[in-house]
């Protein structure tokens, strides 16, 4: 049997087959899509794939038009997210051959769909870490690059996941004055203190931070208080730091936070640890320490005992995005400029 792809505008039928997947992420849910289409000025494409009346596989996708180009992101560019791309449905009882084959035709239909609907010059998908059969890409010409993420497995329990702590760390930990500090769960306010944490951490190094504590407002108004943690550790009733952790499935996302401070106590691997604790006592399975892929932040993150997990980038590029490209490598330096406009 065919699988036919459908673009839908029905929020809630979107909702409901995010939630039949065992690796969706809270910015998977229509909400976070529609709010990130707006933020970044692109237009929203959700796609599915059906099996008769059957849903298998779902895929949102953000189109934008500079100069002659179009380009597909999911997730889209300057929205600070670590994978979004393709997700699959759950297939209990249904045969591996019969798995494959209804991805690979999806995967068929639906580039079927975008060179006709979009005709992209440029095509960027990251999946997530579950999302681990990229063969149909391949087989229509994308290369697939690995990138890596964290993630904490949860079902050893709260006293072994503290033994799989670097020794410094538990001893950081162990011997902080609980009557130093305060973790609490924070609210509004406490995102967008983290965000402008974060701002400013950016600008100091020269780059730019795509959110914005008025983007962070929109995400506490869409999301339910059930999935939102922004956990924040004060010092004499002071934030100092914290993160915001999103809860969706059976995970833990780590999103947002964890700057640098300035005082002696070991505020993140306080912040951190207080998460995996979270997470662990609501009885999830894993916590997402998003990406691995910085050596700095990749040697910080090692501390908390976390596997790295591959993830993909699914890239494809027209050739007149690939002699552009050409071209920008011979331009003398001025034009640089103007080339870089358009493929960025």
């Amino acid at each position: 049997m065919t699988i036919e792809v459908v673009e839908t505008d029905k929020p809630e039928e979107w909702d409901s087959y995010v939630k039949q997947a065992s690796h969706a992420t809270p910015f998977h849910q229509y909400a976070v899509l529609d709010l990130l289409a707006d933020h970044t000025g692109t237009d929203l494409h959700l796609l599915t794939g059906y099996k008769g009346e059957e849903p298998v596989e779902v895929l949102p996708l953000f189109e934008m038009k500079r100069g002659p180009f179009s380009k597909i992101h999911s997730p889209p560019n300057a929205a600070e997210i670590a994978h979004l791309g393709p997700v699959r449905l759950h297939s209990n009882g249904v045969k591996q051959r019969k798995v494959e084959k209804d991805h690979r035709r999806f995967v068929n239909a639906c580039w079927e769909w975008i060179e006709t609907a979009i005709e992209p010059d440029f095509v960027s998908l990251w999946s997530s870490d579950r999302y681990t059969d990229v063969r149909p890409y391949l087989w229509n010409d994308f290369e697939v690059s690995p990138r890596y993420i964290y993630i904490i497995e949860l079902g050893s329990g709260v006293e072994a996941l503290f033994n799989e702590l670097t020794k410094e760390t538990r001893r950081r930990i162990r011997n902080t004055d609980e009557q130093a500090y305060e973790i609490i769960e924070g609210g509004l306010d406490t995102t967008q203190l983290l965000v402008r944490q974060l701002q400013d951490r950016h600008e100091e190094q020269g780059m730019s931070y795509g959110l914005t504590p008025e983007l962070i407002a929109e995400f506490h108004a869409r999301l339910p208080d059930e999935q939102l943690h922004p956990y924040c550790l004060c010092i004499d009733e002071e934030m100092v730091s914290g993160l915001l952790a999103l809860e969706f499935g059976d995970t833990m996302h780590v999103w947002i936070g964890g700057v640098k401070t300035d005082t002696d106590l070991p505020v993140n691997e306080l912040l951190y640890w207080h998460v995996i604790e979270q997470a662990a006592s609501k009885g999830l399975d894993r916590v997402d320490l998003t990406t691995a892929m910085i050596p700095s932040l990749a040697d910080y993150k090692s501390k908390f005992g976390p596997e790295p997990r591959v993830m993909f980038e699914l890239r494809w590029e027209s050739q007149i995005w690939q002699a552009t490209k050409f071209g920008y490598q011979h331009l003398p330096k001025r034009g640089h400029k103007l080339i870089q406009s358009l493929l960025s």
